[in-house]
């Protein structure tokens, strides 16, 4: 069984970077699945931070930003995978 820790703004998870990062040294999530928007501590910086300290740990960035200069910011840290969020309207 794996864990993961979905860091993310707009759901029941971790609402902000730095929650994200102490729920990460607690329970050391095999995967992490991180937005790059976030109140107190941004994508990239938990990313930098979690690699400081974990260097196998899976990591997912989603955002709905097509930002390809911040994703370009985080090839040192070995991402596994950028998802960008679906923008979907029902009429």
């Amino acid at each position: 069984m794996y864990k993961v820790l979905f860091a993310e703004d707009e759901l029941l998870v971790a609402e902000n970077g730095i929650e994200a990062f102490r729920l990460f040294e607690s329970i050391r999530p095999d995967v992490l699945i991180t937005d790059l928007r976030m109140e107190g501590m941004d994508g990239v910086e938990l990313v930098k931070r979690v690699r400081q300290i974990d260097k196998d740990c899976a990591i997912v960035v989603v955002s709905c930003m097509n930002d390809f200069e911040t994703l370009r910011k985080l090839i040192p840290y070995n991402i596994n995978a950028y998802v960008l969020k679906a923008s979907i309207s029902i009429d």
